[in-house]
């Protein structure tokens, strides 16, 4: 596991830290995406609850924090690198209290209801993105309580109970901590 977090340093260090790391870059570490921007982030298809778990690199409830900065990648697209505080782990090495910098298309990050969150996460490894960067796995990668379901994952077309890939594994469940019990299950098997 290749894990940067900023395990009990202020928030405001931590973009610091990242921004003095991206300085040494000669693009300053701010690579400029304008093509293919659209699908870059959910190139990989939705799979089983069990295989989700599997893929992610870590699995965490956590919630999102204070934004800490914009960085854009065409006229009419930008990532947002948002806090992301870890409250429990159920795989992965990171720890409670652990701020992850997440990074995500704005429109996902707005379309992200507040509270905790089961959150599947992958490590962003790319030559044109700074490290320590972290995004969900799939569209499937955040589940959260919304208007729409109380077990919802707010960035797919619908909650994930309506398809055939986790209905039988949601059948009984009516809420996400149960959701998160079931993932942990799940990561011990």
């Amino acid at each position: 596991m290749r894990s940067r977090v900023a395990r009990g340093v202020a928030l405001g260090a931590a973009a610091v830290v990242l921004t003095a790391s991206c300085a040494a870059q000669p693009d300053g570490g701010w690579a400029q995406v304008t093509q293919h921007h659209e699908t870059a982030d959910f190139a990989l298809p939705d799979v089983v609850l069990d295989q989700l778990v599997d893929d992610a690199d870590v699995t965490v409830v956590g919630e999102l924090g204070e934004v800490l900065g914009e960085r854009p990648l065409a006229a009419d697209a930008a990532y947002v690198q948002i806090e992301l505080v870890v409250l429990d782990v159920i795989t992965g090495d990171v720890a409670p209290g652990d701020v992850l910098v997440f990074e995500g298309w704005t429109s996902e990050v707005t379309a992200v209801p507040e509270g905790e969150m089961l959150l599947f996460l992958t490590e962003k490894d790319s030559a044109v993105d700074p490290p320590g960067l972290w995004v969900w796995h799939t569209s499937r990668g955040i589940w959260a309580a919304t208007e729409r379901a109380a077990i919802d994952t707010p960035l797919a077309d619908e909650p994930p109970a309506s398809s055939p890939l986790y209905a039988d594994d949601l059948a009984g469940l009516s809420s996400l901590p149960e959701v998160a019990d079931l993932v942990r299950e799940l990561a011990e098997d």
